[in-house]
């Protein structure tokens, strides 16, 4: 519900910057459009996935390595994982330093100093926890796309179901 309300925040941000190119009800609220709601899931998309679970580069390092375990290699390292991503070493060792904190990959030569890392998959990775995109709310909700384009004076919404993808009072998303 926190996260709802700041999304909600951004989403009223960006209508009230595009003001002028936002229709107004008869009470003088600006109407947020699906397009206003876009900016903001293109700009904290990635970031909301990351600190809402688990982050994609993360995830694609564990893919990495399960797809290695898949080809029969042997002695999975940072290098190889590196290689199999086409990024550097200690790009790859801080990825998979996460994942074997999080317990979703598992070394199984930890024990030995020194040597390089053997990789196993360990528990399953969350599934991902991400914005619901532009498109989901167009279909479930007409309070972006039901905007009557009649002029500003006769400007009619119909709202309904927002509530059901964010959770929330509705009317809050028609007062901008």
């Amino acid at each position: 519900m926190r996260d709802f309300q700041r999304i909600l925040s951004l989403t009223k941000s960006v209508a009230i910057i595009r003001h002028h190119h936002r229709l107004v009800d008869g009470r003088g609220y600006l109407i947020a459009q699906i397009d206003d709601y876009q900016t903001v899931h293109d700009l904290i998309g990635e970031m909301y996935e990351t600190t809402a679970g688990v982050s994609p580069d993360v995830r694609e390092a564990v893919e990495a390595v399960k797809r290695l375990r898949g080809a029969g290699q042997e002695r999975i390292s940072a290098t190889k994982v590196g290689d199999e991503l086409g990024i550097g070493k200690t790009a790859a060792a801080r990825r998979l330093g996460v994942a074997l904190k999080e317990g979703w990959l598992l070394n199984d030569t930890s024990w030995i100093k020194g040597r390089p890392w053997d990789l196993q998959v360990g528990e399953p990775l969350p599934d991902p926890i991400t914005l619901p995109t532009p498109d989901s709310l167009v279909t479930v909700s007409g309070c972006f796309a039901g905007v009557s384009l009649g002029s500003r004076e006769e400007t009619s919404t119909e709202c309904f179901g927002v509530s059901t993808v964010f959770g929330g009072s509705v009317a809050d998303t028609l007062e901008v």
